[in-house]
């Protein structure tokens, strides 16, 4: 089973967000995750970097006005 508290490799966390279906420019968010030392907002070690995405999918589709896709496109995981 794959360990999703372990940075991830580029090629993953794109293949990642590609799989999803997510719009989200995986380059400046992998260097944002990097930078930030792949901690939270809050900067609490990442958990999980798949949640990291997922967290950042929700707020732009909340920003977007379609919050209610997240949970939908997810509910089959």
């Amino acid at each position: 089973m794959k360990d999703y508290s372990q940075i991830p490799t580029f090629s993953e966390f794109s293949d990642f967000i590609n799989r999803m279906n997510f719009d989200l420019d995986s380059e400046s968010l992998y260097k944002e995750f990097t930078d930030r030392g792949w901690t939270t907002k809050k900067g609490k070690p990442m958990v999980s970097w798949t949640a990291l995405i997922n967290a950042r999918n929700g707020v732009m589709l909340a920003r977007k006005g379609t919050g209610a896709k997240c949970v939908e496109r997810h509910k089959d995981l």
